[in-house]
């Protein structure tokens, strides 16, 4: 169903781009599996398993928080995932019914990212019928178990420290646009710190309202 299993034979790429629209569809979230399955056709089609997506918010965003300092309004980080699989658009429909049912669409709820079944055909969901080619252009989903979503209403302002750590600089970043761009990625370290700093700060919040839930049963 997918390459996931797939040996991984080359340095791994860096994939970087900025999110325009942020509402939830791409990526999407469900069942612990971060999925981009439309928009950005040419890194579905790129990305390998052991790559890594950093979506920079864009200053379009309709998202972006209003008190953003205007020094920072170039390093926002909506997401950062490693691609741990890649699935075969026609096959999607049946990778979600096994592992995230809620992100298939239908007639009664388009909530999901995963609009085209094993014929590709379209259906209603995030996109109407005119993007399809480009969507199914892309070829695959590309999905992530390990990922940090802070999105684009609450970004994560990249360091120097950071910054440097990703093998970029600030007059990149500052040069990327809505496109994308790839670099190549050897040193992974800072970005899984990144990551696994979002699943802790996670791990926190769950258990912080899981003692509030707890108290107020008491009372």
């Amino acid at each position: 169903m997918s390459n996931s299993s797939t040996e991984y034979n080359r340095m791994p790429q860096l994939m970087i781009y900025r999110i325009v629209t942020d509402q939830g569809f791409a990526p999407h979230i469900s069942k612990g599996y971060l999925s981009l399955t439309i928009c950005k056709p040419y890194i579905r089609m790129s990305a390998k398993v052991g790559d890594y997506v950093l979506a920079l918010v864009a200053q379009s965003n309709k998202n972006l928080p209003r008190q953003t300092r205007r020094e920072n309004k170039h390093f926002l980080v909506a997401y950062l995932f490693k691609v741990t699989e890649v699935v075969p658009m026609e096959k999607y429909e049946a990778w979600c019914k096994v592992h995230s049912p809620e992100k298939i669409c239908t007639e009664d709820f388009f909530e999901g990212d995963c609009q085209y079944g094993e014929n590709l055909a379209w259906r209603p969901g995030p996109h109407g019928p005119e993007h399809k080619n480009r969507n199914t252009g892309g070829r695959n989903s590309i999905i992530s178990t390990e990922y940090a979503a802070w999105k684009s209403k609450h970004p994560h302002v990249l360091t120097d420290e950071e910054i440097a750590g990703l093998g970029l600089t600030r007059e990149i970043i500052r040069k990327i646009g809505i496109g994308q761009k790839y670099i190549d990625f050897p040193h992974t370290d800072v970005a899984d710190t990144l990551i696994n700093s979002w699943k802790e700060e996670q791990r926190g919040g769950k258990r912080n309202k899981s003692s509030t839930r707890k108290k107020n049963r008491k009372n």
